[in-house]
């Protein structure tokens, strides 16, 4: 008896339709990725987020930004 209660409410447990905990996405999955920008090793004014383009400019594959992480301060307190 007590068998048969225990395998029902795990059945109705499991059968309830709520995600676990550790299958939940992330609230705004889409939003919180950064976008990479793709740009030109030889004019840094041409850029895309199409890893496919070329520079409009010389035809050369445009290459994945680096991002340094820089604050768009520009070098304060570094003497230049």
């Amino acid at each position: 008896m007590i068998v048969r209660f225990s395998l029902i409410a795990l059945l109705l447990t499991a059968c309830t339709g709520a995600p676990s905990p550790d299958v939940t996405p992330p609230a705004n999955a889409d939003t919180t990725q950064a976008q990479v920008t793709y740009v030109c090793p030889m004019h840094p004014d041409v850029t895309s987020t199409d890893p496919k383009t070329k520079c409009s400019k010389c035809g050369m594959d445009l290459v994945k930004q680096e991002d340094h992480g820089h604050d768009g301060k520009a070098h304060e307190g570094h003497g230049h």
